[in-house]
């Protein structure tokens, strides 16, 4: 098991691909993550907005981030998503390729964003918070709440590589505004059009939205979902070395980026499995990394599907568990009209779970 206390001041990003680029924003203010539907364009909005939705009754501005870096806009697809989060008193949303998943930055781990071809800091594009180099890959970290802020004046474009974020370069006009993906389909308009008005009509109250975030995840055939603060992040499945005399719900230790983790079966934990065997590991390659105060462990899960909010009031407190082990459960909640059991692992990573050797 990992001791997380080197990881203290640590803060868990989002970690989301546009094109072939990588970005992360602090997790906790991820309100949810949607499929792409259908925008509507506002002329007065800025060039780098494309335009606003309707989630779940709160307008919510949409940016293309290329665009915002004074870039030429990449086509949008019908597998792009929005992420939609925090934005001082209100919500903005970001059009991504991928979501890639949730990891624990520290602050010496982020370096501060280098010149822009000019010394002086207020030249400087005000929403790029700094850089980070995470498994050989560059990642950009954003400051949400100063997105929508005028760039200074004569800044040139942010260079695609952040290695040559020193260089001066002339700067590049905006992509001229056009209708919302006018190369579409038919079809592809139709899905688009349903998925925004699957979003106005899942209309849920603002109350609900400002409690705990939840990564939800796929267990078998369950719906998982786990408070974002006890998620240190997402990782694939390496070699597993078992470990001797340990229960069956201790699958091993697996190397993580140089620590050992101790990972644990949670469909055994919980008494599902896909096959009505508590060891079926089949489909499982994704290893869910989570955090109760020193100890943290992994669950291997089949994938990541979501990151969304609910208020504590909103989980249903009376639990049918079914095949489910209720004691390691807060609740339940709907998600996209389907049922999510929300973990309490704080119950579970202090519970006998954890016993490395058998009696």
């Amino acid at each position: 098991m990992i001791d997380a206390g080197a990881s203290a001041h640590a803060k868990p990003y989002l970690i989301f691909r546009i094109l072939d680029k990588r970005y992360a924003i602090e997790a906790p203010l991820v309100r949810e993550i949607v499929r792409l539907p259908e925008i509507t364009p506002i002329e007065e909005a800025p060039p780098f907005i494309v335009g606003v939705i309707n989630l779940r009754g709160q307008v919510t501005p949409v940016l293309d981030l290329n665009l915002r870096m004074n870039r030429v806009s990449a086509t949008y697809t019908l597998s792009d998503c929005v992420v939609s989060f925090a934005h001082l008193d209100s919500y903005l949303g970001v059009i991504v390729s991928e979501v890639l998943e949730v990891r624990n930055l520290r602050v010496d781990e982020i370096d501060a964003p280098p010149a822009f071809g000019d010394t002086d800091p207020r030249k400087r594009p005000p929403f790029l918070q700094g850089v980070a180099r995470i498994d050989d890959e560059m990642v950009v970290t954003l400051n949400p709440n100063r997105l929508l802020l005028s760039s200074p004046a004569g800044s040139a474009p942010v260079p695609e590589d952040p290695e040559q974020w020193s260089l001066d370069e002339e700067p590049e006009p905006l992509q001229e505004r056009r209708r919302f993906l006018p190369e579409a389909t038919a079809e592809e308009r139709a899905i688009l059009r349903q998925r925004a008005m699957q979003l106005m009509r899942n209309v849920i109250d603002e109350t609900t939205r400002r409690g705990s975030s939840l990564a939800i995840v796929r267990l078998h055939d369950e719906l998982l979902a786990v408070d974002l603060r006890q998620v240190s992040g997402f990782a694939q499945r390496r070699d597993i070395t078992p470990i001797p005399s340990c229960p069956s719900h201790i699958i091993g230790d697996m190397n993580l980026r140089g620590e050992i983790l101790t990972v644990l079966d949670l469909g055994e934990i919980l008494g599902i499995s896909a096959s009505g065997k508590p060891d079926d590991e089949s489909g499982m390659e994704t290893v869910l990394v989570a955090q109760h105060e020193q100890t943290r462990v992994g669950f291997l899960v089949n994938e990541a599907l979501d990151v969304a909010q609910w208020d504590d009031d909103a989980l249903l407190q009376s639990i049918n568990s079914g095949t489910l082990q209720s004691e390691h459960l807060r609740g339940v909640v709907s998600h996209e009209g389907k049922m999510v059991s929300v973990l309490a692992l704080e119950k579970t990573l202090s519970s006998d779970a954890l016993a490395v050797s058998a009696e």
